[in-house]
């Protein structure tokens, strides 16, 4: 697992007010309890974290960890991000 996708899952643990060890990078965001009201505190988590302006789409198109890390990381070249 990247760096990424630990910035992730913790900011969505925060979000689900669970553990991060309790989410898995490759499960959906549906079957963690993800609902539009939280997908759209991740986009803003994800903004605040990194600096990379997302949108909701992007949780909707990647729902899982994986799959958002994998794109972000593709298409916006934020592998080895640092959070700001």
């Amino acid at each position: 697992m990247s760096a990424f996708e630990l910035l992730l899952r913790d900011a969505l643990a925060s979000l689900l007010e669970t553990e991060p060890a309790s989410i898995g990078f490759s499960k959906p965001f549906d079957e963690l309890g993800v609902d539009s009201l939280i997908a759209l505190r991740l986009v803003r988590q994800v903004v605040e974290l990194t600096g990379i302006d997302i949108d909701i789409e992007c949780i909707l198109d990647y729902p899982s960890i994986e799959q958002l890390a994998r794109h972000l990381t593709a298409c916006r070249g934020v592998d080895g991000i640092e959070p700001v």
